[in-house]
C-alpha cells in the first residue's frame, strides 16, 4: 500500500512485505500459525484500503488479520473455519470503505465479513467455483456490487472430466446480498480469471485463461480510455516485402545474388519520416512564389535592369527601386581598368576608340541645300 507491496511466496508459503524503493530485500516476513500453533502455509493475502491492516489466508482455512502499525508477530484477529480445511484460499479483498472483506477458495464458497465484527459471516454462498487459484474478487468503486468470476453452475473446475470451457461474471448486490441473473456477463469459450474496475474512467478490464484481454465501457458514463479509439477502423497493414512460399513460410536466402536479395526489414516509422521529406514520394505541391512585386516574378529581379545586373555579375544585391544608371556607373572605373566584354573585342581592329560627334552627324537641311 503506498510505497509497500505484499506478496505470497509460493515455495516457502509466507507473506512478505516489500519496499518498492528497495526491491532486492523484503522488509518484513509474516508467518502464519494455525490454531494448534504449527506453521500454516499462506495461500492468499491483501492490504486493507487504508494500508493499516493485512489479511492473509492459510491452508487450514483460517484468515488472519494484522495491524501494520504494530509488530507483525501475533495477529490482531482471526477468522476461524473461513473455508474448508486443507484447501487453498484463492483470493481476499476489502471494500473501498474498508468495512467489508470477502474471500473465495477452492471449496467453491464466497464469504463476506464485516471488519468491525469478524466473528460472524454476513453472507456466504457455494457453487461459485473457479478453475484457477489466481481467480479473484473485486468490489465496484461505489461498493454497491461484488464482482465474482465463476464457472457455470454445477461445475467446480477441479475435475478434468468436466471439460469446462465457459465462465461467467456475477454481480452481487451488497445492499440486500442478492445476485441478479439479468446482469450476469457470460464468456463462451474462455475462462475469466481477473477483473478490475477503474473508478476514474469507469471501465472494466478482464483477463482470461487464453491470454486474451478485454475492456467493457459505456458510451455515456465512461471517460477516455477505450473511448478514444471507439469507432475507429483498424489501420491497414502494409504488405510485407518478404518472400513467402505457398505455405506462407518465410524464405531466408543469405547467400543469394544481390539481384534476388530482399530488402532488410527496417523501422516503418523511419521510412515514413524519410518518405515525407521526399517531395516526389510525398507528392508535395509546388510552393507559392513569395518574391516579386505587383504580380511580376522576382526570381532574378522584378525589373529588366535588376535582372541584367544580377546575371552579369555586376552586383550581388541590387534593389529593384534603384536607378539602373547609377547602379552601372558605380562600377565605371572598375570596368575601365578591367574590361571584360566590349573593349577587348576592338583592341586589334580599333585600338583607338572613335566616337561620333555632333559635327559628323548628317543634317537633312544640308542635304537639301546641296
Amino acid at each position: 500500500m503506498g510505497e509497500f507491496c505484499l506478496t505470497v511466496q509460493l515455495l516457502l508459503r509466507t507473506c512478505r512485505l516489500w519496499d518498492v524503493n528497495n526491491p532486492r530485500e523484503h522488509k518484513t516476513c509474516v508467518k502464519l500459525r494455525g490454531l494448534s500453533g504449527m506453521k500454516n502455509p499462506a495461500t492468499a493475502c491483501c492490504f486493507g484500503r487504508d494500508g493499516n491492516q493485512i489479511f492473509a489466508g492459510g491452508l487450514d482455512g483460517c484468515i488472519n488479520m494484522w495491524d501494520t502499525r504494530k509488530k507483525l508477530v501475533v495477529p490482531t484477529a482471526t477468522i476461524k473455519s473461513a473455508h474448508a480445511k486443507n484447501t487453498d484460499i484463492f483470493s481476499i479483498c476489502t471494500s473501498h470503505s474498508g468495512n467489508l472483506v470477502a474471500s473465495r477458495g477452492e471449496d467453491a464458497i464466497v464469504n463476506i465479513w464485516d471488519t468491525r465484527s469478524l466473528s460472524k459471516k454476513i453472507w456466504t454462498q457455494g457453487d461459485l467455483g473457479a478453475k484457477y487459484n489466481t481467480t479473484d474478487l473485486t468490489f465496484s468503486p461505489d461498493d454497491r456490487h461484488l464482482l465474482i468470476p465463476t464457472l457455470p453452475g454445477g461445475t467446480t473446475g477441479r475435475d478434468k472430466s468436466e471439460g469446462v470451457k465457459n465462465s461467467e461474471l456475477k454481480f452481487l448486490r451488497v445492499k440486500n446480498f442478492s445476485i441478479d441473473e439479468t446482469t450476469t456477463m457470460k464468456f463462451p469459450k474462455d475462462i475469466l480469471i481477473r477483473v478490475a474496475w477503474n473508478h476514474r474512467i469507469n471501465q472494466m478490464f478482464f483477463t482470461f485463461a487464453s491470454g486474451s484481454f478485454k475492456i467493457s465501457y459505456d458510451l455515456l458514463n465512461s471517460h477516455r480510455g477505450a473511448l478514444l479509439c471507439h469507432g475507429q477502423t483498424p489501420k491497414k497493414e502494409k504488405p510485407s516485402q518478404v518472400i513467402e512460399d505457398s505455405s506462407n513460410k518465410v524464405i531466408i536466402t543469405p547467400n543469394a545474388l544481390p539481384l534476388f536479395k530482399t530488402d532488410k526489414p527496417r523501422n516503418k516509422r523511419r521510412e515514413e519520416l524519410k518518405a515525407r521529406l521526399d517531395p516526389v514520394k510525398s507528392r508535395r505541391p509546388e510552393l507559392p512564389i513569395t518574391a516579386g512585386t505587383a504580380g511580376r516574378v522576382g526570381t532574378a529581379g522584378s525589373t529588366l535592369s535588376s535582372y541584367v545586373i544580377r546575371n552579369l555579375g555586376m552586383s550581388k544585391s541590387v534593389k529593384d527601386d534603384m536607378d539602373p544608371r547609377e547602379a552601372i556607373l558605380r562600377y565605371a572605373k572598375e570596368a575601365k581598368d578591367n574590361p571584360i566584354w566590349v573593349t577587348p573585342a576592338y583592341q586589334k581592329t580599333q585600338p583607338k576608340a572613335i566616337f561620333q560627334t555632333d559635327d559628323d552627324e548628317p543634317s537633312e537641311k544640308k542635304r537639301r541645300v546641296i
